[in-house]
């Protein structure tokens, strides 16, 4: 049980791919319209619960809950008129969201008038639940309890309401929240991440588990607009075709998928790696021009080292400074492309950036 769930807590979800199909389905734009007027309302609604009874607090308390409603107004104007956010941008959101909604709720008077309201969680359920991995989910579902937990235990100590209907009500408070915060949503996820992973698999190359070319071009709109611009690696094994002929398929696969391993480690995420042709990879990156010239030297080295056939890389490497839309991405892995290309050319094994063998 302890295995399954450290193994579903570590899948990942590449939100990169899910935003692109959003995108591509036209759906995108009117959902970031609708999650800005859900803040809005939000906003509203902390403004109603910290100035109308029975939830009105005093004090400090006050001036929290409305400062919240401000500042969650402001983020749905962002969402309405910005773009849509980054991954990095979009679990600063989801945690901003989550202890914002909790902050207000424990500052809120008369707990068991505010104990219902905490579905609210539900609406960042759903976000987490088609954008984020499963990490994210189960703290965003770990904090939702700590609330719930907390206002249930205040509610029925509360004085609003005497002996067994106090206690009665809260239980079948709770006993709703339990239903619409965490058995519905969490079944929901189950069958979205199971459907995302037969989806997903088309932007995948199966034998290595790296991104395919075309997972390579959604992924890369991650790093588009990056400050200092964006490296393209394209590595090619030399000889491939004589390793097949004498080893066989299956020792060909073994190299494919051990050289897979070595350009994952060399150039970890951010950077994003991909297997896009038979003994053809490429990794895009917004790392230094000479930081990735090292790695890719390094990994060279490291493919020689482990080796056990006349085999080597040729790896070819390109720089762009301004790198703002896909096909900027696609010029950019042509030039590197060439770049291996002459490094194949001259003999192989060999590094060439800029046009210098290295």
């Amino acid at each position: 049980m302890a295995n399954t769930i450290r193994r579903w807590l570590t899948r990942p979800v590449d939100y990169a791919w899910t935003v692109h199909y959003f995108e591509t389905n036209t759906a995108l734009g009117s959902t970031r319209v609708l999650i800005g007027l859900s803040c809005l309302l939000f906003s509203v609604l902390y403004v109603v619960a910290g100035l109308a009874p029975p939830t009105a607090p005093t004090g400090a308390a006050l001036t929290i809950v409305l400062v919240n409603a401000v500042a969650t107004a402001g983020v749905g104007l962002a969402w309405i008129r910005g773009p849509w956010p980054s991954r990095r941008m979009s679990t600063a959101f989801v945690v901003y969201a989550d202890v914002g909604l909790s902050v207000v709720l424990l500052s809120l008077s008369d707990p068991l008038a505010v104990l219902p309201c905490t579905i609210l969680f539900g609406v960042a359920s759903s976000y987490v639940a088609t954008f984020h991995t499963p990490r994210v989910f189960a703290v965003h579902h770990s904090l939702t309890v700590v609330v719930c937990v907390g206002l249930f235990v205040r509610a029925i100590g509360s004085e609003s309401v005497l002996g067994a209907a106090r206690t009665s009500l809260a239980v079948t408070y709770g006993l709703l929240i339990v239903m619409v915060l965490f058995l519905a949503p969490i079944s929901i996820y189950r069958l979205q991440f199971l459907q995302r992973g037969d989806v997903t698999a088309a932007y995948v190359d199966p034998l290595t588990g790296l991104r395919n070319r075309r997972g390579l071009t959604v992924a890369a709109g991650e790093l588009l607009g990056t400050r200092n611009g964006l490296v393209a690696v394209v590595i090619d094994i030399d000889r491939f075709k004589s390793i097949n002929d004498r080893f066989g398929h299956h020792h060909g696969d073994l190299v494919i998928r051990r050289t897979a391993d070595t350009i994952d480690e060399m150039f970890p995420s951010p950077s994003i790696t991909a297997r896009t042709g038979g003994e053809e990879f490429a990794v895009v990156t917004a790392l230094p021009m000479d930081e990735v010239l090292d790695r890719a030297r390094r990994l060279r080295s490291a493919y020689t080292a482990r080796s056990d056939h006349e085999s080597s890389l040729s790896i070819g490497v390109a720089r762009e400074e301004r790198v703002v839309t896909s096909h900027d991405v696609e010029v950019l892995l042509i030039c590197a492309d060439r770049a291996m290309y002459s490094a194949k050319a001259d003999g192989g094994d060999a590094v060439n950036g800029y046009g210098t063998l290295t």
